[in-house]
């Protein structure tokens, strides 16, 4: 499983479209990690 992933993100660094934009998403959202009040 660990070579498919590498595989997959080499394939997308490279140009391959991922589901989400081949069905025309193009918003990306980052959630933090650590809050800090």
């Amino acid at each position: 499983m660990g070579s498919e992933l590498i595989g997959f993100v080499a394939d997308v660094a490279s140009g391959r479209m991922t589901k989400a934009e081949a069905f025309g998403f193009s918003d990306i959202a980052v959630d933090h990690v650590c809050r800090f009040v």
